[in-house]
């Protein structure tokens, strides 16, 4: 961002050197403890799906940090963050056309 200080609400984050990174966690965590709290805080996903697309895109986060530390190509980065995305995807609803296009002609037998 050049255009000088950045809108309220927005934080400032490098993906080269993680400049900013620091905040964006702190942040995160910040807001979270502002959600209401029950005896059960560990349970936030509806179901053992989201559980487990959630944990899948962890592991792809982790994956793509790592990707990151070593200096890989961004190219190879970019494809663990897409992994990520589509696994929350998975929860939140969002839905990828030739996703869907494969499921459909792959449980169809279209004619001859």
């Amino acid at each position: 961002w050049s255009g000088g200080p950045l809108p309220a609400g927005l934080l400032a984050l490098c993906c080269l050197d993680g400049n900013g990174l620091e905040q964006l966690v702190d942040t995160m965590i910040d807001r979270a403890k502002l959600a209401p709290a029950t005896d059960r805080d560990e349970l936030i996903a509806i179901n053992a799906r989201h559980q487990h697309c959630l944990r899948r895109a962890g592991e792809f986060l982790a994956a793509a940090r790592e990707s990151l530390a070593r200096g890989d190509a961004p190219e190879l980065t970019a494809v663990e963050l897409r992994a990520a995305l589509a696994s929350i995807g998975e929860v939140t609803g969002a839905v990828d056309t030739e996703e869907v296009l494969g499921k459909i002609f792959s449980t169809f037998c279209i004619g001859k």
